[in-house]
């Protein structure tokens, strides 16, 4: 276990076991109070400070790993010994000034003080780096770290155990094809009989591929090289909890809707959001139970100490697109054990010119040991996009029909007419072309020019309050046909169009193919024969 000097701001390993009151710091001399543990009732483990060392180039791979640590610090086999502990430079140093840049990241946490150092490189290397008291130059500061832990291990220190990964797959071009270079040569002094620097390092191609690889290096290094280190931390007690994300956007939007995809993380046997969204809705952007999706997913509470109560979960729920314009892009909510979320809506606008866009989900959540966003769950749902169009039977303001009423003649009975509409057809324009729709729905014109039989007297009904609807006049065939509702006329009119031009190109064909018969001769000799 490491303390650190309130003086000198060094860290050392107390001469004192723990449990004692003070000790010496061994750089400046002062009394250093040992820090007591929070609560010797619960499990004691050791933190295994893990430093990740790389360019600005691969800060996927540097988030990615940290996903990793939080993984294997859920291991059982880890969680009641051990807990990792990333240091990345962007979230634990504090701005200073007076001192080179990586001077102030060793004061914050120096590689050879630290159970593992990871370095991982794709493209560059960084900013050429001299160290202030030795003059020492070097290539960078992840060289100058990677440097100093081989240097210490090589001196028969313990530790830190080095893992180091290459990125490679593009080449690069233009200014990174000269920091490329400068990686390549870093490697090349990790090759051959001769090389300077012994051992093995892991490439890698995708992001995938990297946190797998990581993971199961880690574990072996745990696992070959066990920390000595005395316990210096109390375990929280931690419950896991199952739960549900469940997420709804509507299967399909037009360009100017304004889209509404709602967000809830319920407990499994929650009805969630199928509970709170409608079996259907006129508002056009909104979604209905039917686009509810959901995801299970597992999240852990920390337990107050010397209590039973657990401390709330910070969540945070982020909207990840491409396609679509997002008011706010991410909210932090609260999860309470045994409790669903509040109910989270986005606005989003179309932004895609293509026939579908995607929207992806993601859940994250605070690590118990740190303050690190570890992502937990996602869910990608893809939406398809009608384009509007304006056309004959297209409504004011350029919205499509949603439906037609056709109309049929229906059987002749006691209780009803004898033209009766059919059930709507429900959004036939949504997805298809107005041409499409026309052939479809079309109105055969015989339809409407039938006569209509006459009652029986013995079809009659009984009294006037029974009675039913006074039926449309008879019609002979040559009386004037039933008004069709105004989308019939006009998709029967356009029947009527195509049929006259195909006419006239059969007219024109068979025009053409006489010419030619005459002109040649054959229908000459086909009369001769004949006559």
């Amino acid at each position: 276990m490491k303390i650190s000097c309130p003086k000198c701001s060094q860290n050392f390993e107390p001469s004192a076991v723990p449990g004692g009151e003070n000790t010496t710091c061994p750089h400046c001399g002062a009394d250093v109070p040992i820090p007591q543990p929070v609560n010797p009732s619960l499990p004691q483990v050791t933190v295994l400070d893990v430093f990740v060392s790389s360019p600005g180039d691969v800060g996927p791979e540097r988030e990615a790993l940290i996903r990793t640590i939080e993984r294997i610090n859920r291991m059982p086999q880890i969680r009641d010994h051990y807990v990792l502990r990333p240091f990345c430079y962007e979230k634990e140093v504090a701005p200073d000034m007076g001192s080179e840049p990586q001077m102030i990241v060793d004061r914050a946490c120096h590689v050879t003080e630290c159970y593992l150092v990871i370095c991982i490189l794709w493209q560059r290397m960084g900013t050429a780096f001299t160290h202030p008291a030795t003059q020492r130059e070097y290539l960078s500061g992840t060289e100058y770290e990677f440097v100093t832990a081989y240097e210490a291990k090589k001196g028969g220190a313990a530790y830190p155990n080095i893992l180091i990964y290459r990125k490679r797959n593009v080449v690069p071009t233009g200014g990174e094809a000269a920091q490329q270079a400068i990686v390549d040569q870093f490697f090349s002094r990790m090759e051959g009989a001769e090389s300077e620097f012994k051992g093995l390092y892991w490439q890698f191609t995708d992001l995938r591929e990297f946190e797998e690889n990581a993971l199961q290096h880690i574990l072996t290094r745990i696992h070959e090289s066990p920390p000595v280190a005395v316990p210096s931390l109390s375990l929280p007690a931690i419950v896991e909890e199952e739960r549900r994300l469940d997420v709804a956007v509507p299967a399909e939007v037009t360009p100017t809707d304004i889209v509404e995809l709602w967000a809830k993380i319920c407990l499994p046997d929650s009805k969630g959001l199928r509970n709170e969204l409608p079996d259907k809705t006129d508002i056009s952007g909104a979604p209905v139970k039917a686009d509810t999706r959901d995801k299970f997913m597992s999240v852990a509470f920390e337990r107050k100490a010397d209590s039973e109560e657990l401390l709330p979960l910070a969540t945070k729920v982020e909207v990840i697109t491409n396609d679509f314009e997002v008011l706010e892009e991410e909210r932090v909510v609260e999860l309470i054990q045994g409790k669903d979320s509040p109910t989270i809506v986005f606005p989003l606008t179309v932004k895609t010119q293509g026939e579908s866009a995607m929207v992806m989900v993601r859940v994250m959540t605070k690590s118990v040991h740190s303050d690190y966003w570890i992502e937990n769950s996602s869910m990608v749902q893809r939406i398809s996009v009608c384009r509007e169009e304006k056309s004959e039977g297209a409504k004011p303001g350029g919205q499509k029909v949603e439906s037609l009423q056709v109309f049929t003649l229906g059987v002749q009975s006691e209780s009803g007419p004898a033209l009766m509409p059919s059930a709507p057809a429900p959004a036939v324009f949504a997805d298809r072309s107005d041409k499409m729709a026309a052939e479809e729905f079309a109105v055969d014109d015989e339809v409407f020019q039938q006569p209509v039989p006459p009652r029986s007297a013995a079809q009659k009904p009984g009294n006037a309050a029974d009675a039913p609807p006074a039926p449309a006049k008879a019609r002979a065939p040559s009386a004037r046909k039933t008004q069709a509702p105004p989308e019939m006329e006009i998709q029967t009119e356009k029947s009527r169009s195509r049929s006259g031009a195909c006419l006239i190109v059969a007219l024109i064909v068979l025009l053409a193919a006489l010419w030619f018969g005459w002109k040649s001769g054959w229908i000459q000799n086909l009369l001769d024969r004949v006559l």
